[in-house]
């Protein structure tokens, strides 16, 4: 599918946020976006987060830091659904393990700090040129 006819039609969204506040504050951005988007919280991991990221075309997921839990959700994300780009919304110290995510599989880090409608529509035009 040409990226003209990805972005005219809804980006499905699966967006993994542990914070329910946070994933909130996530959703009222991607509502703000000039790119419609259709998005799915998603609780990781569980069993039936495969199924629900499924038909998802973008993965949003909150990160604070890097430790062991997150380092294996990425290292699954990336293995289960490798043609789905995987954007990490990262946390205040996201500069010290930052590149590390990078090589785990996510296309992209954006800071939770500087998230804005624009940042994020710019990101998913991005990555809407990488999913298939």
């Amino acid at each position: 599918m040409r990226l003209s006819a990805r972005i005219a039609s809804a980006v499905r969204i699966a967006l993994i946020e542990p914070d329910e506040d946070e994933a909130a504050w996530v959703e009222a951005v991607l509502e703000s976006v000039e790119i419609r988007t259709e998005v799915k919280r998603v609780h990781w991991p569980t069993p039936f987060a495969p199924t629900a990221i499924g038909d998802a075309e973008l993965i949003l997921i909150g990160i604070e830091q890097l430790d062991a839990p997150q380092r294996e959700a990425l290292n699954l994300l990336h293995a289960r659904f490798p043609r789905i780009p995987v954007v990490v919304l990262a946390g205040p110290d996201a500069l010290s393990w930052g590149g590390q995510a990078l090589r785990l599989g996510a296309l992209h880090l954006l800071l939770k700090s500087r998230l804005t409608a624009e940042a994020l529509s710019s990101t998913i035009r991005h990555c809407a040129c990488y999913s298939v």
